[in-house]
């Protein structure tokens, strides 16, 4: 049976109904000013409406031929030290499911000492 992460501050850090976030994330449009594609962004995670504009910004730059995603990020509420990763198969979303691929997770495991450890997430 596979093993979905149900989402964490979905309805109160951005919208949980997949309409109404989409409608918020479509204001953040603007021109895009940059002319290049990148394989990786920095951007800001707090509350969608306090840094959503920057964030669409930076990810909207990302090549879309990429096949995986990387989210670093610090855990709020269980301290620990390393890096922390999910055993989940999934992650649930508002537009779906997000697949963690375990292969990389195994390979972090073996080559930088990351952990499995879901109460981070």
């Amino acid at each position: 049976m596979e093993r979905i992460k149900e989402p964490a501050v979905a309805g109160s850090f951005y919208p949980k109904e997949k309409d109404i976030l989409l409608n918020l994330i479509n204001g953040f449009k603007t021109e895009n000013v940059y002319n290049y594609k990148t394989r990786a962004v920095i951007v800001p995670h707090a509350g969608l409406i306090y840094s959503g504009a920057l964030a669409y910004k930076g990810i909207n730059q990302l090549d879309k031929n990429i096949k995986t995603l990387f989210i670093i990020a610090p855990a709020h509420r269980v301290p620990f030290e390393g890096i922390s990763l999910s055993s989940y198969d999934a992650w649930k979303t508002p537009f779906g499911n997000v697949r963690v691929n375990q292969n990389i997770n195994k390979e972090l495991e073996q080559k930088y000492n990351a952990k499995i450890f879901d109460d981070a997430h």
